[in-house]
C-alpha cells in the first residue's frame, strides 16, 4: 500500500512538473509567435518639433499619467506613496483617490481601459474599478519577482504588463525587461530580453556622427556617461516596438520585441527640458508630459506613415 501510495505521489509530482513546462513553453511560443505575426506600420517622428499642449489645473510634478477617456485623466504626483489624482477637464475638477490599503505604498499604475492595475512598492499588484477606492480594489497577483521596477506598461498584444526593471547593483550596465500574465496572475520567471547601456551609448553615438545633434551629443557622453536607466516604458500600437524614456538623460530608446535596438535618440534640452513619462494613443502618436518650471505640458509627435512621406535620397530613421 506503502509502495503504491508512494509511486502515486511520484507520479503527480512527475505530471505537475510537465504540465507546467508544457505550459511555460506553450505560452512562450504564443508569445514569440504574436511578435513575428505582427504586421508592423513604417513610419517615423519629426522629434525635433513637437506639438505643445498647455494644461490647466493639474499637479505641478507628475510622476505618471493616463487619459481614461477624453474628459478624465489618472495622475500620480511624484509627491504622492499612496494616492492618485482625477482630473476631470470637463468641470475642471482634480479629486484624489486612494486605492491602495493604508499599509501598502504606490509604486506605479497602468490604465487597461476602464480598469486601473496598480503596482505597490512590494511588486504587489492591485486590481481596481471605478471609483478606485479601497472598496473596489482587490490584489491579483499570486508570486513575487526578485526584481524591482523602474516602469510598466500595459501589452494589448499578449495581456501582459511590461516592466523595466532597476537593477539593485547601482554599477551594474544591464538593464532588463520582464513581464505579468494578466490572465495567470503570475510573473514571468525570466526576462524577455536584457540590453547593455553601453550599447545603448555606443548607438546614440554611431547614429548621431553626421547628424547636427552631433556636437551636442559628444558634449553629453564627455561631461558623464548616461545611466540609462528607463523610467518611462510604452508600447507602439503601430509597430510593437518598446519606446523607453530615460529622464534624467533626456534619452529616447527604441527595442524590438526581441531586444534589438531600432533607435537612439537625446531629446535636445530648449524643447525637452524634463520630459517624465510617454504614452501612444491609438493613432501612433507619441506624447510625453514635459515638466516645466510652472506648469506640465503634453508634447504630442504626430507618427508619419512612410507613405506619407515624399520620396527623396534621405534615409528614414525612427527618429527624423
Amino acid at each position: 500500500m506503502r509502495i503504491n501510495h508512494a509511486l502515486s505521489v511520484v507520479l503527480a509530482t512527475l505530471s505537475f512538473i510537465a504540465t507546467e513546462t508544457f505550459e511555460s513553453v506553450g505560452l512562450e511560443r504564443f508569445y514569440v509567435h504574436k511578435a513575428r505575426s505582427f504586421k508592423k506600420e513604417k513610419g517615423y517622428y519629426d522629434i525635433k518639433h513637437p506639438n505643445q499642449i498647455a494644461l490647466t489645473n493639474f499637479p505641478n510634478s507628475i510622476n505618471r499619467f493616463a487619459q481614461m477617456d477624453s474628459v478624465h485623466w489618472i495622475l500620480h504626483p511624484q509627491c504622492c506613496t499612496r494616492g492618485l489624482v482625477m482630473h476631470s477637464s470637463d468641470g475642471n475638477s482634480v479629486s484624489d483617490i486612494l486605492p491602495l490599503p493604508k499599509s501598502a505604498s504606490l509604486l506605479d499604475f497602468v490604465a487597461v481601459d476602464s480598469t486601473l492595475y496598480l503596482v505597490d512598492s512590494e511588486m504587489d499588484i492591485y486590481q481596481s474599478s471605478f471609483p478606485f477606492d479601497s472598496t473596489t480594489t482587490l490584489r491579483v497577483s499570486l508570486n513575487s519577482p526578485n526584481w524591482k521596477s523602474s516602469s510598466c506598461c500595459y501589452d494589448r498584444e499578449t495581456n501582459r504588463l511590461i516592466f523595466c526593471s532597476s537593477e539593485e547593483n547601482p554599477t551594474s550596465r544591464l538593464r532588463s525587461l520582464h513581464f505579468y500574465s494578466i490572465s495567470q496572475h503570475r510573473y514571468g520567471k525570466e526576462p524577455l530580453f536584457t540590453f547593455d547601456a553601453d550599447a545603448v551609448v555606443e548607438k546614440l553615438q554611431s547614429q548621431n556622427i553626421l547628424s547636427n545633434q552631433a556636437a551636442t551629443i559628444n558634449t553629453l557622453l564627455k561631461k558623464a556617461n548616461p545611466e540609462i536607466r528607463p523610467n518611462a516604458l510604452a508600447i507602439h500600437p503601430k509597430t510593437n516596438d518598446f519606446y523607453l524614456l530615460c529622464s534624467s538623460d533626456r534619452i529616447l530608446l527604441v527595442f524590438s520585441q526581441f531586444g534589438d535596438i531600432l533607435a537612439v535618440s537625446y531629446l535636445d534640452e530648449c524643447d525637452y527640458s524634463n520630459p517624465t513619462d510617454l504614452r501612444f494613443n491609438e493613432r501612433g502618436d507619441l506624447i510625453l508630459i514635459n515638466q516645466g518650471k510652472k506648469n506640465p505640458s503634453l508634447l504630442c509627435l504626430p507618427w508619419n506613415k512612410l507613405w506619407q512621406y515624399q520620396a527623396s535620397n534621405q534615409r528614414l530613421n525612427v527618429f527624423n
